[in-house]
């Protein structure tokens, strides 16, 4: 994908989430997306519990993403770069989550994760070679990855 084509496509996910932005200050929409992101927790056979207490990256997070259920979580990471944007535009769903607004593919980390979590980002990813080698990267020996695509 050229820079042109990833920055067009940044653009239009920014313009969806803005043209929505009343769904992200609606409690019924994000208790359905915290019901969906538990459903998620356990087909990856992961608990809420057991994550209060790891290391956790979540790569291209949206506004809406896993956080939501962790809004004490503070070793909890969430990477967007768009981050910046979706603070701005639902500032009520962040909690003491380190919010960082990079691309993946260029984040530079100081530690690794128990657990990465990449849902529905590989195909909005500039690089999918770097992006691979990136969440191995992130990730803790013994460590677990959650990579899906959502089609």
């Amino acid at each position: 994908m050229s820079t042109r084509q990833w920055l067009h496509a940044q653009a239009e996910e920014l313009a969806c989430w803005q043209g929505i932005d009343h769904k992200l200050k609606s409690k019924d929409y994000i208790e359905a997306k915290k019901e969906y992101w538990r459903r998620i927790l356990g087909k990856a056979k992961l608990s809420s519990a057991e994550l209060a207490h790891k290391t956790v990256l979540e790569v291209g997070a949206g506004p809406s993403g896993i956080f939501l259920l962790f809004d004490s979580h503070a070793n909890y990471v969430t990477l967007d770069p768009l981050n910046a944007e979706y603070v701005k535009i639902a500032p009520h769903l962040y909690g003491v989550q380190e919010v960082v607004s990079e691309k993946f593919e260029e984040f530079k980390s100081k530690r690794n994760y128990q657990v990465v979590f990449a849902i529905n980002w590989i195909d909005h990813c500039d690089d999918i070679e770097v992006f691979v080698r990136q969440l191995a990267r992130s990730s803790e020996n013994g460590g677990k990855v959650v990579l899906a695509v959502n089609t």
